[in-house]
């Protein structure tokens, strides 16, 4: 059965879904610690760019369809973002004309909405250029049936699974330990946990101690 079936069939039932994950090339910003981890209290986990880039390409092969997978640096210059964004209309419509077939014109259009969705999702406004950020970004195609669901505080959130190492650990490359937390003791534990797990050599470090971590 494909993809839409049930609905009525139009080129907006094409149009993807996205689906975010964030990480940031900085381990160790203040802000990022107050928002994420309680003000210092948990712990920064690091990935290796190229293994987890990858993990995430091979999808699971349950005879689904697969899903484009990304992992892309997010574009906080916004004269960068506006020439990727001339330079998609630029391409889409270079392959129609005023002879073009409905039919063409659908599919350019689709293949817009898809790229400003894409887009969207790997630009950020200046004021957070600190963050480096990078993303795993996912287009799939809506009513997928393998979506898995979580919890939050005020909503049920969809998201994918991407494919994982063959021995099913994550590429993790280091672990940061938050200034909130009994930094001695929390090393002890890092290690024993990541070698219960069969992680190999694994980066661990401590944070400073700030004071506006926890003022």
């Amino acid at each position: 059965m494909s993809p839409g079936s049930g609905k009525r069939k139009t080129w907006l039932n094409k149009v993807l879904d996205m689906y975010v994950a964030c990480f940031s090339t900085s381990n160790d910003l203040l802000n990022q610690w107050q928002k994420y981890a309680g003000g210092g209290a948990g712990f920064a986990i690091g990935f290796d760019r190229r293994a987890l880039e990858r993990a995430i390409q091979s999808p699971k092969n349950r005879g689904r369809l697969a899903a484009n997978t990304h992992l892309v640096a997010v574009r906080y210059s916004v004269d960068t973002q506006r020439r990727e964004l001339r330079s998609t209309f630029d391409q889409c419509c270079a392959a129609i004309s005023e002879n073009s077939p409905p039919s063409d014109i659908k599919l350019c259009a689709c293949e817009i909405v898809n790229a400003l969705a894409l887009h969207a999702s790997l630009f950020k406004d200046p004021i957070f250029a600190l963050e480096r950020e990078w993303r795993i970004i996912i287009e799939a195609l809506p009513g997928r049936s393998d979506l898995c669901f979580r919890s939050s505080a005020d909503k049920v959130i969809p998201y994918m699974e991407t494919a994982n190492q063959k021995d099913g650990r994550l590429p993790v490359a280091s672990i940061t330990i938050g200034a909130a937390m009994d930094q001695e003791a929390s090393v002890g534990g890092v290690r024993a946990l990541l070698d219960a797990q069969g992680y190999g050599v694994v980066k661990i470090s401590e944070t400073k101690p700030l004071l506006s971590l926890t003022g």
